[in-house]
């Protein structure tokens, strides 16, 4: 374990920090210090510096931001240690000696993992210099990468689909000056990474005031190609102004059984691509609300055609930090009932026993009668299994899933008043699965239409995967 070897990391600045009792006010001439709390793993923390028996900060909770301390230039050592009842608690880190000039202003982010031995991504206390320039009739700010396990990222300031700032590398910030962003009203940012950079995130940043200076730190648990629970800390003079969820994270999944390939807008920008029956889209950032959505029939490129679409849907309620699963269902032809609409059901899996399994169902035939879903026994009887009883169209059941045991089990669907199953299929319930069992197709398919089915949506790892389950019957 290395947590007590000493790390600290200088970004673009003269100096660290120090203290010397009182709270600093707004930036002027006086030297002065805080903290921005950015580990995801790590406790509500105390502050203090070697040498000094007073405490600089206490209770620092992940997601805030302190107030300015007073503080002399010199050198100083900050420690970071878990908040106790009582006494005085071991160092979690240590950061080097870190030479304080006199007037700065520097702003301490503690981000990494406490839990991690990896340099790469351990805990460590990040330093930056608040040389912010002058703001130019807006707000100004600056973009810190703090999420621990991610590569490089751009940023993405409104939704102009140009990534104006970076690639800024892990545990790196933009230039001391900052960036000019519009105060008075809420701004769009987005994460995105990889080559070619794909959106990997986005934040709606809250009206932020003009004159004012702030830091987007990001946080959060992520990965190279997919982010993950990311955050982003809003630092403001006074402290935290908001933390920010990610925007809703929708995965789409076209379950029409009369509508081709489809090519997927919100607005102008394409968020699916010639998505086909039973095929699952990647995850697709949206903004938080309902989001109207319109669908093409597929045309290579990924402009929005000039024509109307094919059919037009609004999701449900999306809120930031949640993900969901879109079920596009319905008939597109004309006069054709039920008509196209779209299904959203967030992922609301509760934690569970790991050695079972996890299933929700989801009645997305059109057309299809009420069903129940069980157990089929060795004499062909259909068993109803708890939680997963009879289901109207659009209908779903608990948010939470029904328990399943680690087996292979042979499935069937019954519609209601009816004692023949519609549909016989396997599902292999291993431990840990979490899924979501959508319920498509047609019971009396007319020319290409697909038969009833269940199409098996897998949202235990990410990202999410889809298969459908064969009909045995």
């Amino acid at each position: 374990m290395n947590r007590l070897v000493s790390r600290v990391v200088v970004l673009g600045l003269l100096a660290g920090s120090a203290w010397l009792g009182c709270k600093g006010g707004k930036e002027g001439t006086e030297t002065r210090v805080r903290l921005v709390h950015a580990s995801p793993d790590l406790p509500k923390s105390d502050v203090d510096v070697v040498g000094i028996s007073s405490e600089l900060f206490s209770a620092v909770e992940y997601g805030g931001t302190t107030d300015y301390r007073a503080i002399a230039p010199g050198t100083f050592e900050f420690v970071l240690r878990a908040s106790a009842l009582g006494g005085v608690s071991p160092a979690l880190v240590t950061s080097e000696p870190i030479e304080v000039a006199e007037g700065a202003s520097i702003t301490l982010v503690a981000a990494g993992f406490l839990l991690s031995d990896e340099p790469e991504d351990s805990l460590r206390v990040l330093a930056f210099d608040d040389a912010f320039a002058e703001p130019a009739g807006g707000a100004r700010a600056r973009f810190v990468h703090a999420i621990s396990n991610a590569g490089p990222l751009l940023l993405e300031v409104g939704d102009d689909g140009d990534a104006e700032l970076g690639p800024v590398e892990r545990f790196a910030a933009t230039p001391p000056e900052g960036f000019e962003l519009a105060a008075g009203a809420p701004v769009h940012v987005s994460l995105l990474a990889g080559t070619p950079p794909v959106p990997v995130g986005g934040f709606t940043v809250p009206q932020l005031e003009q004159g004012e200076t702030y830091y987007l730190v990001a946080t959060g648990v992520g990965a190279l190609d997919e982010l993950r629970g990311p955050a982003l800390i809003v630092s403001g003079d006074a402290g935290t102004v908001e933390f920010i969820e990610q925007d809703p994270r929708v995965y789409l999944l076209h379950a029409s059984p009369d509508a081709p390939a489809l090519d997927v807008f919100a607005g102008d920008e394409e968020v699916a691509d010639d998505l086909a029956f039973g095929e699952l889209s990647g995850p697709i950032p949206l903004a938080p609300g309902s989001v109207a959505l319109d669908f093409f029939v597929h045309e290579e490129g990924a402009a929005r055609p000039a024509g109307a679409p094919a059919a037009g849907a609004v999701t449900g309620e999306l809120s930031a930090g949640d993900t969901y699963l879109l079920v596009a269902t319905g008939f597109v032809g004309e006069g054709r009932s039920p008509a196209f609409e779209l299904v959203t059901v967030a992922d609301e899996f509760r934690p569970f026993n790991p050695l079972l399994a996890r299933l929700r169902a989801l009645h997305a035939s059109p057309g299809t009668t009420t069903l129940t879903l069980g157990a089929v026994t060795e004499g062909g009887r259909v068993l109803p299994l708890p939680g997963l009883g009879a289901l109207a169209y659009l209908q779903a059941s608990a948010p939470e899933g029904a328990e399943l045991p680690p087996l292979e089990l042979r499935m069937g669907l019954v519609p209601i008043g009816e004692s023949e199953t519609a549909a016989k299929f396997e599902i292999d319930s291993q431990a840990g699965l979490r899924a979501i069992g959508v319920i498509a197709g047609v019971r009396a398919p007319s020319g290409s239409e697909p038969p009833l089915q269940m199409i098996l949506v897998d949202t235990s790892q990410s990202p999410w995967t889809a298969a459908p389950l064969v009909n045995e019957r």
